[in-house]
């Protein structure tokens, strides 16, 4: 918006009272409006106030921006940087966790074979004296063995071959060695 107004000259040497074209610019840190002259004379050359401001704010917008940017780029390295270490620490964590769970599958069949062996072996001993090795062997082929869970106990259960039935690891080397029981029975009463 451009306004006629006066000038006093006065205060610059001459008395002559010129009218002054001016335009408004507002503050934009105080938002109060300013009356600027447009165009001032300085010796020969007449200098454009609205253009000189305009490259001013530009300058100030780049010199801002620049600033800006600067922080921005400064926040984002860092915010990668903390990213990288997260995933990082993430990863390993990752890695033990397969790696506990690796351990633990481990241990649960070695648990398994071992509570099975230890119930089929006491199961036996009850009836055998002599080749305990041979008869384990011989008791395998002819059964298959699992660990079963029960109100948060397991137990060992064996199928025979020859029975669709489950039996207790007692129960099944009772059944498969009867003749031995017996024949170790009337041995003892001599």
């Amino acid at each position: 918006m451009f306004v006629e107004d006066e000038l006093n000259l006065q205060l610059f040497g001459s008395s002559e009272v010129l009218p002054v074209e001016v335009f408004e610019w507002k503050d934009p840190e105080t938002q109060k409006v300013f009356q600027i002259p447009l165009k001032i004379k300085t010796g020969s050359e007449e200098i454009d106030m609205k253009v000189v401001i305009g490259h001013l704010n530009s300058g100030i917008r780049k010199v801002v921006t620049r600033e800006v940017r600067a922080k921005a780029e400064s926040k984002v390295k860092e915010l990668k940087a903390i990213l990288a270490e997260k995933e990082i620490f993430e990863s390993d964590l990752t890695e033990k966790a397969k790696g506990f769970e690796k351990e633990v599958h481990r241990l649960a069949d070695l648990y398994r074979e071992t509570k099975i062996e230890k119930d089929i072996l006491e199961a036996m001993l009850f009836f055998m004296r002599n080749d305990a090795e041979e008869r384990v062997n011989e008791f395998k082929s002819k059964s298959s063995s699992l660990l079963k869970e029960e109100d948060g106990f397991y137990k060992t259960v064996v199928k025979l071959k020859e029975m669709k039935q489950e039996f207790s690891a007692k129960e099944a080397v009772e059944y498969c060695f009867a003749d031995i029981s017996v024949k170790g029975i009337e041995n003892t009463d001599q």
